[in-house]
């Protein structure tokens, strides 16, 4: 019996050891508080645009320093923003490409969810509900977009640019993305209009030399344990 448990331990301690070296597949996570999304493909952490809707651009830039309000964000640029839809959507979207992307229906609708509706946010703000609730639509089946405002300044001065995840299930083909959609001014505040705040993510610790050496220890006893098993049986 105690040669069994011992063996069963090493077993547990050579499986959460492998577990540890072995790279994740790239993924698209929602924070545990749906605070924001992490994409694995990147490291980036995309936080919820719906938590500076109304903000203007100057005063959330104001805010990404020390001690301000988005401290350790920044704002993504447009090939992120595009690179962030590719990964979700498995449409690739070449770099530079800033104009429309259309999107087949549905394909994109978990994404909006994850990244925060302006819309619904601006609805909330006016009438405490989203706006397929206002208008009469089953949840998710009418309008929906999140806007954002990104890192890319426009040649107008004063202006910069504004991604946009659209989902428009009221025409048949209505969903598309865009990391130029429009272009807002940097002291321009409207509830329907967010940021594209971006963090580099917290990777895991790469293992120690000890994590491998005390790996191949337990895997190399595990053998031991075993055969002196099979003498005795």
């Amino acid at each position: 019996m105690k040669t069994c448990g011992t063996s069963q331990h090493f077993v547990a301690l050579a499986a959460a050891s492998l577990a540890l070296c072995a790279p994740a597949g790239a993924a698209i996570i929602d924070a545990s508080d749906h605070s924001y999304l992490s994409d694995t493909a990147t490291g980036l952490d995309w936080l919820d645009v719906t938590t500076t809707a109304g903000m203007s651009f100057n005063y959330v830039s104001s805010q990404l320093g020390v001690g301000g309000q988005f401290a350790g964000w920044r704002y993504a640029t447009g090939d992120e923003f595009n690179t962030l839809i590719s990964s979700y959507s498995g449409v690739a979207i070449g770099a530079g490409n800033y104009v429309p992307v259309d999107m087949e229906t549905d394909r994109i609708d978990g994404l909006l969810g994850l990244m925060g509706s302006t819309l619904d946010y601006h609805y909330s703000v006016l009438f405490g509900h989203s706006y397929d609730q206002h208008w009469g639509y089953a949840e998710g089946q009418g309008l929906d977009f999140s806007y954002g405002l990104l890192a890319d300044s426009h040649s107008l001065p004063g202006f910069q640019f504004l991604g946009i995840v659209y989902d428009n299930d009221e025409v048949p083909g209505g969903d598309l993305t865009a990391a130029h959609a429009t272009y807002f001014h940097i002291s321009s505040a409207e509830n329907h209009v967010g940021s594209f705040l971006v963090r580099d993510h917290v990777a895991a610790p790469i293992p120690e030399p000890e994590t491998y050496a005390l790996l191949l220890a337990g895997l190399g006893l595990l053998g031991f344990i075993r055969r002196r098993t099979g003498k005795k049986a």
